[in-house]
């Protein structure tokens, strides 16, 4: 079996780029513009914290076993027929058998070409971190698409928020040029009515300010040091910043709308559909309407992720999802009083689907 490869060229980028975004909203916006206030202090660590859990979650979807199969792996047909999902090849409609590895493969399992293994509940190979995503860190990936997407709109927002107010000084409409140009205009009818001098002085003043007006844009916002390389990195930040979050956002909502079906992306993309063997079980049609064989209802397909207790979601540690991997529970479900009785190879609530 080949080794699953860890860090490469685009895993450092990755890991780069969030140093980067998070660097130049910390040093090009919170301490600069914002401060050690209350309001700086408090996106200093809200973004510290975000950027954090998103490295870290980032680094076990990189580092952690996605789910080999064991190989003394068997089928069970009768565990699988219980559970009310038999799950066999396309073809023939045997137990699904990788020639690869030359082993049997567990319900949902896939082999990745580019790992060189079977992958337990496998949902996809992600280039991003270099590794598959299954069972052994599909939790893990599910809260860094969380907390990398909430860190860089996060960044974002600050990154924006300055961009906005870089404009407004530009443009003379913040507050404090408003205040300076009422001022200023005072000072103008005063002059005027005191003599030439004092005019000629205030216009001295006037085009001096105009000369510099770089370094009055750097300290109203509070930048130290050359200005042309803040506004370099506060233009690459944002234009890095703005695609990635929208990317982001859009994987997030992707994935959030597998797990509340208890669905891979292979499943889906395949148009996994499980059918009765027996007509009739539930409803007059003999198929079970395109639901996914595995659905448990929203509330019960995330616990079957993350875990019974809500609270315990968002919170990083275990990379893999609960379970084996290799056992899953369906809502087609023979009863127990079957299961004891031996009946559960005939029940009519048996589902099978292939892959």
């Amino acid at each position: 079996m080949g080794q699953p490869r860890r860090q490469n060229a685009v895993t450092l980028g990755c890991l780069a780029v969030m140093a980067f975004l998070y660097s130049a909203a910390v040093f090009n916006v919170v301490v600069p513009h914002l401060g050690y206030s209350v309001h700086g202090a408090s996106h200093l660590l809200l973004l510290t914290a975000l950027t954090g859990l998103a490295a870290a979650t980032y680094l076990q979807c990189v580092y952690c076993d996605p789910g080999k199969v064991p190989a003394d792996w068997q089928p069970d047909i009768e565990q699988q027929t219980a559970a009310g999902v038999l799950q066999v090849k396309r073809r023939g409609g045997g137990n699904r058998f990788c020639k690869k590895c030359r082993a049997f493969k567990p319900p949902r399992t896939h082999h990745c070409r580019r790992c060189g293994h079977c992958v337990r509940r496998m949902d996809h190979h992600c280039v991003w971190v270099n590794n598959c995503i299954g069972h052994g860190n599909y939790r893990a990936f599910l809260l860094m698409c969380c907390y990398l997407a909430a860190a860089c709109l996060h960044a974002l927002g600050l990154l924006l928020q300055l961009d906005a107010h870089l404009v407004q000084v530009a443009l003379g409409w913040d507050e404090e040029s408003r205040v300076q140009a009422a001022a200023g205009g005072a000072s103008h009818r005063l002059a005027g009515s005191g003599g030439g001098g004092a005019a000629g002085a205030e216009e001295a003043a006037g085009a001096a300010e105009l000369a510099g007006g770089g370094g009055i844009v750097a300290s109203k916002v509070g930048w130290m040091g050359p200005l042309w390389l803040h506004a370099v990195v506060q233009t690459l930040a944002t234009a890095v910043a703005l695609p990635v979050s929208v990317g982001l956002v859009v994987l997030l909502v992707w994935n959030m709308l597998l797990l509340l079906r208890n669905q891979t992306t292979i499943e889906y993309h395949e148009g996994v559909v499980a059918r009765f063997m027996a007509p009739g079980a539930f409803d007059t049609h003999s198929s079970s309407g395109g639901r996914h064989p595995f659905d448990l209802g929203w509330e019960g397909n995330v616990q079957h992720v993350c875990g019974s207790s809500p609270a315990c979601w968002p919170v990083p540690g275990r990379a893999a999802a609960c379970g084996d991997g290799m056992h899953f529970p369906s809502p087609f479900a023979a009863p127990p009083q079957q299961q004891l009785r031996g009946k559960a190879l005939a029940s009519p609530n048996l589902l099978q689907h292939s892959l």
